[in-house]
């Protein structure tokens, strides 16, 4: 649901059920050095801690678990295992780890009793590729390898993110865009765009925009379905025209994002006979 606000956004995303009193939410993470892994076809990050300070400085990333928020980052929380479900993992682990201690080391409740989890299953962080550009280049908070454990430049990681993604340098343009109005930003690929925003977060609120980056000119039928999956979900369609320099060529894109323009449009149906003649 998208509420009517006489503020600059024009529009106020409705919250979520459950009420947050604390929206002490720091917009990016500060004195630290996280570490990810380029896997070829996103940024990945399996350390706890680091995913942790993500999660509370920007919610930057996505995660199964990023959306129990409380029992994620505001307190360690044991897990509580069946008796049936610990016999399993210790089957597991003699099948899968040789009776070899784990790396990850956990605890868990069984029966009221602490014991370590003989086989945790850890879980990794994923960025989008932009979402990884943006804390290593602008933020400089990120080291980015890859598989062979390398450390990747900024130059290796924008050629790489370039071959992976045709329109990542008007997307990555678009982010910023929305970045500079302290948007939390996630993927939109599940309603069909580029991004969703979210005020705070979506631990706290629904989504405000689908947001869409466009370099050329958009058809009827695009409006249409976009709009459609946009006031079904009830959300609005934001899209982020963005105009390239003319006189700088497309090798030196990394160094002049600044010379780059964007555009705001906002598509929204409504009923001509409600807005004029009530």
């Amino acid at each position: 649901m998208i509420r009517k606000s006489s503020n600059d956004s024009g529009l106020i995303p409705a919250p979520k059920r459950r009420r947050h009193k604390n929206f002490d939410v720091k917009p990016f993470p500060t004195d630290c050095k996280l570490i990810a892994t380029f896997t070829g076809l996103d940024v990945e990050i399996f350390d706890p801690k680091s995913i942790k300070i993500l999660g509370q400085c920007g919610n930057y990333g996505n995660n199964a678990l990023n959306y129990r928020h409380r029992q994620l980052f505001d307190e360690e929380k044991i897990p509580i295992v069946s008796q049936n479900d610990y016999q399993r993992k210790l089957r597991w682990k003699k099948k899968y780890l040789d009776d070899k201690s784990s790396p990850i080391e956990k605890l868990i409740k069984v029966e009221e009793v602490t014991v370590q989890d003989p086989f945790p299953i850890s879980q990794s962080h994923v960025l989008i590729i932009e979402e990884a550009m943006f804390l290593q280049k602008e933020l400089n908070c990120l080291e980015i390898m890859d598989i062979g454990g390398n450390l990747m430049t900024t130059e290796d990681l924008w050629n790489e993110f370039c071959d992976l993604k045709h329109n990542f340098v008007e997307c990555y343009v678009g982010y910023l865009y929305l970045k500079s109005k302290n948007w939390v930003i996630k993927s939109g690929i599940k309603f069909g765009g580029h991004f969703m925003t979210y005020k705070h977060g979506p631990q706290y609120y629904h989504a405000s925009y689908i947001v869409k980056i466009v370099t050329s000119p958009r058809t009827c039928n695009e409006h249409q379905t976009n709009e459609r999956i946009a006031e079904v979900t009830k959300k609005t369609m934001l899209y982020l025209e963005v105009y390239h320099p003319e006189d700088i060529d497309s090798t030196k894109y990394l160094d002049n994002l600044d010379k780059f323009k964007v555009k705001e449009v906002v598509i929204q149906r409504y009923d001509v006979k409600e807005r004029f003649m009530s």
